[in-house]
């Protein structure tokens, strides 16, 4: 799958999510408002974190809200693999030349250039997987960096 396929899905399953929430709240039936766990219906979960809804009290006026928190460890939510996220090959070539020049029999000079990343090439890293961060699945957003060119001069003596 792309990540733009698996980002779509995970929305899917965040917005069934919230239909469950908001149908769960509305079922409530009407009284004082004790903060807690939203019972109803349990909420889908999306793909990478679990979602449960909790029912808030602000100067008597009852509200809830839906957290979308990622998994405890050892335990798995969905039918989504473990690593399934993977980045492209990194493609870098790295060039450096050297020149050494001879000034006197105990003075010479070393002249070095480097180039990193010497095609310009985008390197994509492995795109953020938790649910609530902002940058979700955003592969643009880890990009490896751009050529760097380093030029030196050094005198050896």
């Amino acid at each position: 799958m792309t990540v733009a396929e698996l980002y779509f899905i995970n929305q899917k399953l965040r917005n069934q999510a919230l239909a469950t929430a908001q149908a769960n709240f509305n079922a409530v039936p009407p009284g004082p408002c004790v903060p807690g766990l939203l019972a109803g219906a349990s909420l889908n979960n999306t793909l990478f974190s679990r979602a449960t809804a909790r029912i808030t009290c602000s100067a008597g006026v009852r509200g809830y809200v839906v957290d979308f928190n990622g998994v405890e460890p050892g335990q798995r939510v969905g039918n989504a693999g473990r690593n399934i996220l993977r980045s492209d090959g990194i493609r870098n070539i790295d060039f450096g030349v050297i020149k050494n020049t001879q000034l006197t029999e105990a003075v010479r000079m070393q002249f070095r250039a480097d180039i990193f990343n010497l095609f310009n090439s985008r390197n994509f890293g492995i795109p953020e997987g938790r649910g609530n961060a902002v940058n979700f699945l955003d592969q643009w957003t880890t990009d490896g960096g751009n050529r760097r060119i380093i030029l030196g001069a050094r005198l050896v003596f």
